[in-house]
């Protein structure tokens, strides 16, 4: 764990506009470029030095806001079905909450990375979904700037347009040929947001990191 907070010891000797600046501009790590994760190192070594305990409450508290998020989530996908009430989502949520099923996301300092991918991947999927029943444009912004915080704590974040068009197809869609599902606006809009932002993401990546795949 300390390995990737030694990688970011340059940044002590910038002021911090420099220094937040240089931690999207540069990846620290070799074949990783997860700006989030190196963000909140770097904050944890300016306020708390090296105690451990810190860096380990800092993944307990985004672990539960993902937990949070998660239960607007199970919550949002419940009333589509018409599920009724809380009792579905409470439960799903504590479930969640006691064994997330990758335990040492939390648990390891270092992999706050998946906490962070996490957090916004349901985020993103939430605030879509309310795009879909609203039509409310301002949803689907959200939701993309979602989509680029997910993919700045780890790359898996990439998955969450896909996990978004099959909700869609499946839910909302009235027709699942490829076709029919391509005129509509609500998916023609969505891949152009999400298209931008792949975009972005991947010319910052490459800058940082000097590869498109690492």
């Amino acid at each position: 764990d300390f390995g990737r907070i030694i990688w970011l010891t340059p940044l002590r000797e910038m002021g911090t506009l420099d220094a937040l600046i240089s931690l999207f501009a540069n990846s620290y790590h070799p074949v990783y470029y997860r700006p989030f994760t190196n963000l909140v190192f770097y904050v944890l070594r300016q306020v708390v030095g090296l105690n451990a305990e810190y860096y380990y409450l800092s993944s307990i508290i985004l672990h539960f806001a993902s937990c949070v998020v998660f239960f607007y989530l199970v919550r949002e996908l419940a009333d589509q079905q018409r599920v009724k009430g809380s009792f579905f989502p409470i439960v799903a949520t504590l479930l969640f909450t006691v064994n997330p099923r990758h335990v040492e996301a939390v648990s390891y300092i270092h992999d706050n990375e998946n906490v962070i991918c996490g957090l916004f991947f349901f985020l993103g999927l939430f605030l879509f979904i309310r795009y879909c029943k609203s039509q409310r444009e301002a949803y689907l912004a959200f939701s993309a700037i979602s989509y680029m915080f997910s993919l700045f704590g780890k790359e898996m974040g990439v998955t969450l347009p896909l996990v978004c068009f099959v909700y869609y197809g499946f839910v909302f869609a009235t027709d699942f040929s490829i076709k029919e599902i391509y005129r509509d606006r609500v998916v023609r809009k969505s891949i152009g947001a999400f298209a931008s932002v792949m975009i972005l993401y991947m010319l910052l990546r490459y800058n940082g990191l000097g590869l498109l795949i690492g």
